[in-house]
C-alpha cells in the first residue's frame, strides 16, 4: 500500500511539475490570443456599426418609398372616384338618350302620319273646308280648326327638332 501512495505522489509531482511549464507557456498565448480576439471584437464592432448604419439607410429609403405609395394610392383612389363619377354619369346619359330616342320615335310617328294626311289630302282640303263652309259662323270656326291643326303640326315639328337637339347635347357631354 505505501508502494500505492509513494507511486502516486510521483505521479502527482510529475503531473505538477509538467502543468507549471504548460500553463507558463499558457498564458503567455493566452494573452496573444487575448489580443487578437479583442482586435477581432472591435473588428466585428465596427462592421456591426456599418451594417446598423446601412440598415437605417435601407429604413429610411423604405419610409420615403412606403410615403410616396401612399400619396400615390390616394392619387389612384381620387381618380378612381373620379372615374366612378364619370361612369355614373354615362349610363344617365345614356338613360337620358333611351328615354329622348323613345320619345323622338314617337313624335316621328306622329309626324310621318300627318305628313301622309297631308300629302293624301293636301292643300285643297284646307280651301274645300273654307269654302265649303255655309255662313260666316261656319267659316271661323273652320278657320279656328284650321289654325289648330297647322299649330298642331307646327308643334309636332318643333318637338321633333327640339328632340334630335336634346339628343345631340346629351350624346356630346
Amino acid at each position: 500500500m505505501k508502494k500505492r501512495i509513494i507511486a502516486m505522489l510521483l505521479a502527482l509531482m510529475t503531473l505538477v511539475s509538467s502543468t507549471g511549464a504548460y500553463a507558463a507557456k499558457s498564458v503567455s498565448q493566452l494573452k496573444e490570443e487575448l489580443s487578437q480576439n479583442q482586435k477581432n471584437a472591435e473588428k466585428t464592432q465596427k462592421e456591426i456599426k456599418a451594417k446598423q448604419a446601412e440598415q437605417n439607410e435601407h429604413k429610411k429609403k423604405k419610409n420615403a418609398i412606403d410615403l410616396e405609395i401612399a400619396s400615390l394610392q390616394g392619387d389612384i383612389d381620387t381618380i378612381q372616384n373620379v372615374i366612378d363619377e364619370k361612369d355614373a354619369e354615362i349610363e344617365a346619359k345614356n338613360a337620358e338618350i333611351e328615354v329622348l330616342d323613345e320619345s323622338l320615335k314617337k313624335t316621328d310617328k306622329q309626324l310621318k302620319k300627318r305628313m301622309k294626311i297631308m300629302y293624301e289630302s293636301g292643300t285643297t282640303s284646307y280651301l274645300e273646308m273654307i269654302f265649303s263652309a255655309k255662313g260666316l259662323s261656319d267659316l271661323f270656326t273652320r278657320l279656328s280648326i284650321i289654325e289648330s291643326i297647322v299649330k298642331h303640326d307646327n308643334k309636332i315639328i318643333e318637338d321633333y327638332q327640339m328632340q334630335i337637339d336634346q339628343i345631340a347635347a346629351a350624346k356630346e357631354i
